[in-house]
């Protein structure tokens, strides 16, 4: 374990060091060019990286705002099929979508073939926390928590503890 976090460290100080390189090469011509100096080299190098942050924010914001109006119906009613599909238990009780798949994961009762399935997509899950991919984690756990909802529908009310209609 401490080999790969070493391995993943490692990866990511090259990653963040070819980065810098890369923008470093692009603000050096323009520093030569209007003849600024090392003070502007920094203060350039530093903008530039405010801004490049400050795109990512917007393409993020406007990724996630496009899915929430558009995607999300459509990939919840798919996860709302396969939790039918595969006989998963009633998520009455459940809101994270993780808790759920893991819970289902270790359930005795539950198939074998549900079982796995919910050990699928749980693994899916944690492979895009694994991977850093934020943005398309976002959008899946928000889908699987609508495709939830979705799929508690399908599932009689609970009765009263005393058996009557009225809560």
């Amino acid at each position: 374990m401490a080999k790969a976090e070493t391995k993943a460290a490692r990866m990511f100080w090259q990653s963040m060091g070819v980065s810098l390189a890369i923008d470093a090469a692009i603000v050096a011509p323009i520093v030569y060019y209007f003849q600024l100096g090392a003070p502007w080299f920094f203060a350039i190098f530093i903008g530039w990286q405010i801004f490049a942050v400050a795109l990512w924010f917007i393409r993020m914001a406007i990724a996630l705002g496009f899915f929430w109006l558009f995607g999300t119906a459509r990939v919840a009613r798919g996860i709302e099929d396969f939790l039918y599909q595969n006989r998963f238990p009633n998520p009455d009780e459940y809101s994270d979508c993780e808790f759920y798949l893991g819970e289902v994961m270790n359930q005795e009762e539950a198939g074998r073939k549900t079982r796995l399935a919910a050990a699928v997509e749980l693994g899916v899950i944690n492979g895009l926390r694994a991977s850093g991919n934020w943005l398309l984690l976002l959008r899946i756990i928000k889908a699987w928590e609508t495709g939830m909802k979705l799929y508690e529908r399908r599932f009689p009310p609970k009765q009263a503890e005393d058996g009557g209609q009225w809560t």
